[in-house]
């Protein structure tokens, strides 16, 4: 990967653990490496990263928030960046405190935080009420969070319910997204919209306004409690692997190493 380097910025800003820290404000130095896929060499502006519009943003985004900890405050401009700047892939930050408040001499106290996109598949699915707003809705919940971007949304597809019968078909979707939440951090999200939306758990695999599954994470493969990924029956529900292989059918399965548009074929012969 490329890089882009702005070494020591320096800002004057109220962050700190002490209420004198947040009254007073102190010196803040701050470095910032993008990690960039390749930079183009075509010596335009508009195909690099504006390192002087960075340095504004930097020192803009710092004036306006209160952060308790330097570790905190990285996260939140490694986060701002990210999403502002599509080109980059990754950045890492570093913040210094050469002021902080401890009654020993030191060089500096120091905190680096490297932070990158992740990205995750998601299914989603209605079938009570206004089924197409529900899903409408979900997308725009995911479009309106600062650390999603959502980058392909299959069509709608209209399905026959899965376990349980004697209930109305369902409408599902597949979402490709851009993330910088962790797993969990996107499950609770996922639950957040499903509440939203009135969701209430009834009887397993029962009738719901919104289901919001995550499917794949990365080439994640991840058996927790709570959160299976990748989803462990994906690989068997048309529902799933159609919308899935509309936006992305050369992904590769992390378990299985088939791609979704084999997977889909696979299951559709089985069927058959």
């Amino acid at each position: 990967m490329d890089e882009i380097f702005l070494e020591d910025i320096e800002v004057f800003a109220h962050h700190g653990v002490y209420d004198f820290e947040k009254k007073n404000g102190q010196r803040f130095f701050v470095s910032v490496r993008f990690f960039i896929k390749s930079l183009t060499g075509n010596d335009n502006l508009s195909d690099t990263i504006n390192y002087g519009e960075v340095a504004l943003k930097i020192e803009s985004f710092m004036k306006e928030t209160q952060y308790n900890l330097l570790e905190s405050l990285a996260s939140g401009i490694a986060a701002k960046l990210l999403y502002d700047y599509e080109l980059a892939q990754e950045v890492e930050v570093t913040v210094k405190k050469p002021d902080a408040p401890i009654d020993v001499k030191f060089g500096n106290v120091m905190v680096v935080k490297r932070m990158g996109w992740h990205t995750a598949y998601l299914g989603i699915g209605s079938n009570l009420g206004d089924r197409k707003s529900y899903l409408d809705g979900a997308v725009k919940g995911f479009e309106g969070n600062e650390k999603c971007k959502v980058q392909r949304i299959s069509s709608y597809f209209e399905t026959k319910p899965y376990g349980v019968t004697d209930q109305g078909d369902f409408l599902n979707a597949a979402l490709m997204i851009k993330t910088l939440l962790s797993p969990q951090q996107l499950l609770n999200l996922c639950h957040e919209l499903e509440k939203k939306a009135g969701r209430v758990k009834t009887r397993r695999w029962g009738e719901r306004t919104l289901d919001v599954d995550i499917l794949a994470y990365d080439s994640l493969i991840l058996d927790e409690k709570d959160l299976k990924i990748p989803h462990i029956e994906m690989h068997m529900r048309d529902f799933v692997l159609i919308p899935m292989n509309e936006i992305a059918a050369g992904f590769v399965h992390p378990v299985l190493q088939k791609t979704i548009y084999m997977l889909l074929k696979e299951n559709q012969n089985r069927i058959s």
